[in-house]
């Protein structure tokens, strides 16, 4: 590792962590002084406290998992992300000028499919970021259209499970969960399958 690069993520995080600390300060003083607010945006995001059904995968896993192996989950399931940083790095962000771009690309990806509560607008997030660098796009597997209507047609579903299963009664929960099922599957193969043609290029 240089030693540029060292000295680059050293002041990077400084500055991160100074924006992050004027942000809650601000937070602080618009709150009156009352820390309620670090317990809704911060700690129910990593103890997944709230269960309702949407476009993730977390909701479902959580409510099936036995309480004894809840933090296993929660570690495993919110440490996976940070796997896929370094990798990343140094197969695609190190490589100036456009690197770093793409790497942002696929981190908005992964996010998008792993976080525990993403909504419809998080995947468009996704499909947005991989359609911009319309070259790869091109130069990516034939079956990128498939998986790009496979997502579509998995979020596109989500409604009708949900009103099937919450609104008729007519279903349970896993009429909603394979949808998203098909949802996540679909873009982790698009993801995939752009990142290749990332790493090819």
């Amino acid at each position: 590792v240089e030693f540029r690069f060292l000295l680059y993520f050293a002041r990077f995080l400084v500055a991160l962590l100074a924006l992050f600390g004027c942000l809650i300060g601000a937070s602080l003083a618009a709150m009156g002084g009352e820390p309620h607010f670090l317990g809704a945006c911060f700690a129910s995001v990593l103890m997944v406290s709230d269960l309702t059904p949407n476009v993730g995968l977390f909701w479902y896993i959580f409510i099936e998992v036995f309480d004894r192996f809840r933090q296993l989950f929660l570690v495993v399931f919110h440490g996976h992300l940070l796997f896929h940083s370094w990798p990343l790095h140094f197969r695609v962000g190190r490589h100036l000028p456009v690197g770093p771009w793409l790497h942002c690309f696929a981190a908005i990806g992964i996010i998008a499919l792993f976080k525990p509560y993403p909504t419809a607008a998080d995947h468009a997030l996704m499909l947005a970021a991989l359609l911009i660098p319309s070259e790869l796009v091109k130069e990516s597997d034939k079956s990128f259209v498939f998986l790009l209507v496979g997502q579509f047609f998995g979020l596109s579903m989500f409604p009708t499970m949900r009103a099937v299963w919450l609104g008729r009664n007519a279903g349970n929960a896993n009429f909603l969960y394979n949808m998203t099922l098909v949802t996540v599957v679909f873009g982790s193969l698009l993801l995939s399958g752009w990142a290749t043609s990332v790493c090819a290029h």
